[in-house]
């Protein structure tokens, strides 16, 4: 397998045959990019919310009518942790709004600028933030939905130090698409950490790999929903397939799907279209269809 090609899901798109993977990404960002200055012109928002000591470390909040007494819906986006911001990241707003939610689109800093342990840490300092934020505007729930490296950090929440914060029982679901959840293949690829730019070892990537680690007990009361496309790498596949295995065995509230005509890049783009299968299927699960 070549591996260097799986962890480049440009590369590993069905479209590929068709398309530079170049292309490709360029879509994807365009994409983003239009639907997220669009949904700031439609929709009320608070931009640059800042929850850390750093500029990036950061939320923009969208919501329609009221921005308290509405559930909280966060998206993390991917990127490697090397690229992407929450500026082109709001493609997810426009149907959760629709439906009463408000929708908080966090940021991080990221690598080489830091490593990725530090990124970690900085989620979860997000989320002790979003719980008192949650509580202070009398949110009903919390769900996360992460892409890619986004899914990755989500992950890492689910440990004792986050789950035992003050609230964190507002926490319904969680959407994990095409994630990664071991690092210790990946960090040897050019593909996703090219000259180590995620400052990762042997002994780190075990250690921050959510796959490997013992979840809370407080998790058995989240949902969580292990997605994939049909069209992601066989790499992405086998990440989350692993990953939803090695949670079984922790008697965790799961759901494993596979997105069928998706890939990498189309399965987060349809996030902005309500009747698209992968935004049907978060509606339905969050009792909104």
């Amino acid at each position: 397998m070549d591996l260097e090609k799986e962890y480049s899901p440009s590369q590993c798109s069905h479209r590929a045959i068709d398309n530079n993977p170049a292309d490709l990404i360029e879509s994807f960002v365009k994409i983003h990019i239009e639907e997220t200055e669009r949904v700031k012109k439609v929709y009320k928002s608070r931009l640059d919310v800042s929850y850390g000591d750093t500029k990036m470390q950061s939320m923009d909040i969208y919501f329609k009518d009221k921005e308290s007494d509405t559930p909280i819906f966060v998206y993390i986006h991917g990127g490697y942790w090397i690229e992407l911001t929450k500026a082109e990241s709001g493609i997810c707003v426009a149907p959760l709004v629709e439906r009463g939610y408000r929708v908080v689109v966090m940021d991080y800093d990221q690598c080489p600028n830091v490593t990725l342990e530090e990124i970690v840490q900085q989620t979860k300092k997000f989320l002790k933030f979003l719980l008192k934020y949650a509580t202070d505007t009398n949110a009903e729930s919390i769900s996360f939905c992460g892409h890619s490296a986004g899914s990755y950090l989500i992950a890492m929440l689910f440990q004792q130090d986050c789950l035992d914060l003050p609230n964190a029982n507002l926490i319904k679901d969680i959407f994990l698409i095409s994630g990664i959840y071991d690092l210790r293949e990946m960090r040897q690829t050019n593909a996703a950490n090219p000259n180590n730019v995620l400052s990762l070892d042997e002994e780190s990537a075990k250690r921050l790999s959510p796959a490997l680690l013992e979840f809370s007990k407080s998790a058995v009361n989240i949902k969580i929903h292990v997605i994939f496309g049909e069209h992601d790498s066989e790499v992405f596949k086998k990440q989350s397939t692993e990953f939803f295995k090695q949670l079984e065995k922790q008697n965790l509230a799961l759901e494993y799907s596979e997105v069928m005509d998706h890939d990498h890049f189309t399965i987060i783009e349809e996030l902005r279209n309500s009747e698209s299968s992968i935004m049907n299927f978060i509606l339905k699960k969050l009792g909104l269809k």
